[in-house]
């Protein structure tokens, strides 16, 4: 947004004045407004604040060291990292790969069939080409197939999450 404000101050500085310069402008003012910011940031207040975090954490330190050091001689010493299911993001991508694979083979196919449909041949089926309403029709089974897919796969997943939880 910042640099929104930017772009669109130099281009109504331009309009306004054309002989100002907004970069010079704003280079000028930045040390400034920096400075000011760095001002409030550490006031007494604030610095205070932070000092006595540091003392509570340097007071803290040595007990905590203390902790880890009886637990990694006895032995005891764990570390519980959590990392994401491989597996499962792998599941899920091949998933939708899948999906959006036939969901573009059965574009072709109607874009296909539709092309197909101006062609005039002897085979006729419905009055329509017979090829291109073979086409529309496989198109229109794989469709409702892929979607019967999804919602049979998808909801036994959306079950076991709700169990997990």
């Amino acid at each position: 947004m910042l640099g929104k404000a930017l772009l669109n101050l130099d281009e109504i500085a331009r309009i306004l004045d054309p002989t100002f310069e907004p970069n010079a402008a704003v280079h000028a003012e930045a040390a400034n407004l920096m400075r000011k910011k760095l001002l409030q940031a550490a006031s007494p207040g604030s610095v205070m604040a932070a000092a006595m975090e540091a003392k509570e954490f340097a007071e803290l330190l040595p007990g905590r060291i203390n902790q880890v050091m009886d637990a990694l001689a006895a032995g005891k010493l764990t570390l519980n990292v959590q990392g994401i299911d491989e597996r499962d993001i792998m599941r899920s991508v091949q998933k939708l790969a899948n999906r959006v694979t036939a969901g573009m083979v059965v574009a072709a196919l109607v874009i296909g069939a539709a092309l197909i449909m101006r062609i005039d041949t002897d085979a006729k089926l419905f009055g329509y080409p017979a090829l291109a309403i073979v086409m529309f029709l496989i198109a229109a089974g794989a469709g409702v197939l892929l979607l019967v897919s999804i919602q049979l796969s998808d909801l036994p997943q959306r079950r076991h999450r709700r169990r997990r939880d």
